[in-house]
């Protein structure tokens, strides 16, 4: 009897460990797609700022047009 339980705690055992593997691997990939999209938007951060920093208008000429 000890020997079915024995195996049955190690088959519980190792699903349990399975799925905590699988949960731990997506929670990676979305982390790193996190910080792959947090960059993304500091690269757009920083456009966004050189844009909005510049004259809208070259020169005086242009803004009667």
């Amino acid at each position: 009897m000890a020997k079915v339980i024995n195996a049955l705690a190690e088959t519980a055992t190792s699903h349990l460990l399975g799925a905590v593997t699988i949960l731990l691997e997506e929670k990676v990939k979305v982390i790193l797609n996190a910080k792959d999209d947090l960059r993304k938007l500091e690269c757009f951060q920083k456009v966004i700022k050189e844009v909005e920093s510049k004259p809208l208008f070259s020169n005086d000429r242009d803004k009667d047009r």
